[in-house]
């Protein structure tokens, strides 16, 4: 996505249209996924703490100039296969304990 995000914000940029700019928040957790609500009112969706750090990281995007940020959980599950960059330890809404975060800069090329 970053790769593919940069080459559509310069053919854009280019053609003298806006910057294009993506902010996604990745946490790994557990999760509810599946039609919730009532009868009348539900839809399919995704609730747990694990999402919700989730969007907390997506908004810190715009405070760090970034594109892709993960927690220090997501970190603990992959392997060498991205080049990620410690970004910092944050406190967010919701959290009792600060996370640390972390930029994806892209695969690993061998």
């Amino acid at each position: 996505m970053i790769e593919e995000t940069a080459r559509i914000r310069s053919r854009w940029e280019g053609e003298g249209k806006p910057a294009l700019r993506i902010g996604i928040g990745i946490n790994t957790g557990d999760a509810v996924v599946g039609n919730i609500g009532a009868e009348k009112v539900f839809g399919y969706t995704v609730i747990g703490d694990a999402v919700n750090l989730a969007s907390r990281l997506e908004g810190k995007n715009k405070d760090y100039g970034t594109e892709i940020i993960i927690s220090e959980f997501t970190l603990a599950r992959i392997d060498d296969t991205f080049v990620t960059v410690y970004l910092d330890e944050v406190k967010v809404k919701g959290k009792e304990r600060a996370v640390r975060i972390y930029e994806v800069k892209g695969r690993t090329h061998a």
